[in-house]
């Protein structure tokens, strides 16, 4: 049970919190990659725009309300500049686990991200991605 507890804690550590944790972005269009691997023993999630690594955090399973989460901070660090979140083919199985409307939900981010939402709009326009189904 000690270990299960030491575990969450450090999965829960590496999560994003904030804007200020990301690298600046001199692009003037920001899509974001959205990768998943499995290394130390753990899944993870690894963002990238280009060549670049942004942020490492623990993936979760049904991660379409991380996602969501996670696209708010990134709106409000890229702003208007941030165009997309584009999954990878190995990331979706995590991020759609058994959500049957996982797909719908990313294009409703991202749709909101294409007509320069603020982070509260991608917050406001991806609800549903947060309901317990």
């Amino acid at each position: 049970m000690e270990a299960q507890k030491e575990r969450a804690a450090r999965r829960h550590s590496t999560l994003l919190r904030s804007a200020d944790q990301l690298p600046d972005v001199d692009d003037e269009e920001v899509t974001v990659v959205w990768d998943f691997e499995e290394a130390d023993g753990d899944s993870w999630t690894i963002l990238r725009t280009g060549e670049l690594q942004i942020w490492r955090e623990a993936a979760f399973w049904e991660g379409i309300g991380r996602l969501q989460q996670v696209a708010a901070i990134l709106a409000e660090k890229y702003g208007s500049r941030l165009v997309e979140i584009r999954p990878t083919e190995r990331s979706k199985l995590y991020l759609r686990g058994d959500r049957w409307d996982a797909d719908e939900l990313l294009e409703t981010i991202n749709e909101s991200l294409r007509t320069g939402a603020t982070a509260r709009d991608v917050e406001a326009d991806g609800a549903g991605a947060l309901d317990d189904r």
